[in-house]
């Protein structure tokens, strides 16, 4: 009886974990800036993280609920789609121009730091100048 006894407050344990607010990228990136680390750094570990625990890197991303589809993943498919630097230049301005909210948030999405997002983005609205 006992034992059944510690496996439900186990089981309420984990409800009650599950209810927790979930650590998101903004409040890693905020615990990262707290000790130190610069964007570069956070970057090299997570490259880091990447090449030597590249399924373990993936389920952290999970958890984190950021898509590991990164920049880099996304250029490589627009390139093996037939598109050059051109196209895709269009395309970010065409993304920007129409919705320039959920362009800034895809581009966050694919781990693209905060700063490059807003170059981009301006970049973005100068190239739709120019075509």
């Amino acid at each position: 009886m006992h034992c059944h006894g510690h496996g439900t407050n186990k089981n309420q344990r984990h409800k009650e974990n599950d209810n927790e607010k979930k650590v998101d990228k903004e409040d890693w990136l905020a615990m990262f800036r707290d000790i130190g680390m610069t964007d570069e750094a956070m970057m090299k570990w997570h490259q880091l993280f990447e090449k030597r625990h590249p399924e373990s890197h993936e389920d952290f991303l999970i958890w984190l609920a950021i898509p590991f589809v990164d920049k880099k993943m996304w250029v490589n498919m627009m390139e093996a789609a037939g598109m050059d630097e051109s196209s895709m230049a269009r395309w970010h301005s065409e993304f920007e121009r129409r919705a320039p909210k959920a362009h800034k948030e895809f581009l966050m999405s694919l781990g693209i730091l905060k700063k490059e997002v807003q170059k981009i983005q301006e970049w973005s609205r100068e190239s739709k100048l120019s075509t």
